[in-house]
């Protein structure tokens, strides 16, 4: 049974997440993306589904194999403009929402409780507790317009099996979960869904961290950004390339992947931010303890006196 201090918290963890998600600015970035993947249903499937260019396609004409939900949807379409530009920008968007996580609502500071006087646990419990909130956060808005767009989709164009003879499809033979996508497509595209939600929200617990570690909201929110892309002009063709966000969430797999680099990869990156969370709260309790350290010694002065 919870006690009633363990009911109080989750009380507040749960009005905290309800209060990000109610935020304005919450709801401006997932309107952002799904205008996106708006955008990508009016540009692309739209024009596949109803011109008449496309007709002879969609009929199967010579031997060509219509197109389908599966090879037009705004994961599937690497031809598509707006596609890539959705995953190009999806690290800053999953982040954005980190403004109102920390900002107290009174003041609009920066809330810092390792500098107050905070145990350890108190303080790595409200850090946890952060975290948790702009994981969850930035997952939903990783994955909704997908989600949307998918659906969307299915309400224009045929859910047909895929065929790899058919050249639809960008998944061939050293794609990473290949034999699931050709026999269980709807399986392959959930697990990019998880894929997408985890690592969304892994970005977001790195800008969070980014905010103590720069002190300015809007350079740590864009940090995981201006990494992806610096990453993308660095690494170029090379195989490494495809670990990227921006190349690693797309379910048309630009780069061949390994799913074991994945793990390892963003394995180190969110220890990396509970490690920077451990530490700061134990430096928080140590300076609580030199602070009342230092009174009790000025207290027993003053009565010297």
């Amino acid at each position: 049974m919870k006690t009633l201090k363990s009911a109080y918290d989750d009380e507040r963890w749960c009005n905290t997440l309800i209060g990000v998600m109610g935020s304005k600015v919450f709801i401006v970035t997932l309107s952002v993306g799904f205008l996106i993947a708006l955008a990508h249903i009016i540009i692309t499937v739209i024009p596949f589904a109803l011109e008449d260019k496309w007709e002879l396609w969609r009929l199967g004409a010579q031997g060509s194999y219509p197109p389908s939900v599966l090879s037009a949807w705004l994961g599937a379409s690497a031809y598509s403009s707006i596609s890539v530009l959705y995953y190009l920008v999806l690290p800053l968007l999953v982040c954005i929402p980190c403004l109102n996580i920390l900002r107290d609502r009174a003041s609009g500071k920066i809330i810092n409780p390792s500098l107050g006087h905070t145990s350890f646990i108190c303080s790595l419990k409200w850090y946890l507790s952060k975290i948790s909130i702009s994981f969850i956060v930035a997952g939903i808005i990783a994955i909704a317009p997908l989600i949307f767009n998918f659906l969307l989709t299915s309400l224009f164009l045929p859910s047909l099996p895929p065929e790899a003879a058919s050249g639809n499809y960008l998944i061939y033979s050293t794609s990473m979960f290949a034999n699931l996508f050709f026999d269980h497509p709807v399986l392959y595209i959930l697990v990019f869904f998880l894929m997408t939600f985890v690592v969304g929200g892994i970005l977001a617990s790195w800008a969070l961290a980014s905010v103590f570690i720069f002190g300015n909201r809007i350079v740590a929110i864009a940090a995981p950004f201006i990494v992806s892309i610096s990453l993308l002009m660095l690494l170029g063709e090379n195989a490494w390339a495809g670990y990227v966000p921006a190349n690693l969430l797309a379910p048309y797999q630009p780069f061949p992947l390994q799913l074991h680099n994945i793990v390892l990869i963003y394995s180190i990156l969110f220890a990396g931010v509970i490690a920077f969370f451990l530490a700061k709260a134990y430096r928080g309790q140590k300076h609580a303890e030199a602070e009342q350290a230092l009174g009790r010694l000025t207290t027993t002065l003053n009565k010297v006196k």
